[in-house]
């Protein structure tokens, strides 16, 4: 990318209570949080954050019913999707498929997701998910290497190549 400067735009979305905001927050500041504000203006992560040396600047989502205009002007500009849920809350799975799959679809087609959860038994039949990481901003596990797969599926997107 010869003089070329690439910031890369990271939606995060999902239920209420999924995590989205501890994840920006930790990624961030790199400690975990347990009392973020309800919606972080968006976050600006460094080059060197990534292997890919790629800047992003992530955007927190609410999940407020009145804020939802603003969710899909997000979902619509965003190059890539982090979908966060809750595995002991079987309703925010189901919300995967049946809510934020065929929305993010409907609004940014060509944006790849990335689920912050190891569910892929339960989405592999769905072609825009790039992967499924096992994600705790609590225990600090995974939470960089959910922002380098976001990454990754827009440097290096899979859906032209393949189709599971």
């Amino acid at each position: 990318m010869s003089g070329i400067t690439v910031t890369v735009k990271v939606a995060v979305v999902g239920d209420a209570g999924t995590g989205k905001t501890t994840l920006i927050s930790t990624a961030c500041k790199g400690v975990f949080d347990g009392r973020p504000v309800p919606v972080l203006p968006p976050a600006r992560l460094p080059s060197d954050f990534t292997s890919s040396l790629v800047p992003m600047v992530v955007t927190d989502t609410s999940s407020r019913p009145e804020d939802q205009a603003v969710v899909d002007l997000v979902l619509q500009t965003s190059d890539v999707i982090v979908v966060c849920f809750d595995a002991t809350r079987q309703p925010t799975l189901d919300s995967i498929r049946n809510f934020w799959y065929t929305r993010t679809q409907r609004l940014n087609p060509d944006a790849p997701m990335v689920l912050s959860c190891r569910v892929e038994a339960a989405v592999q039949d769905l072609p825009s998910v790039e992967v499924c990481l096992n994600v705790s901003a609590k225990q600090q596990r995974n939470v960089g290497d959910i922002f380098e797969y976001a990454l990754k599926g827009v440097l290096y997107p899979l859906q032209p190549l393949y189709d599971r």
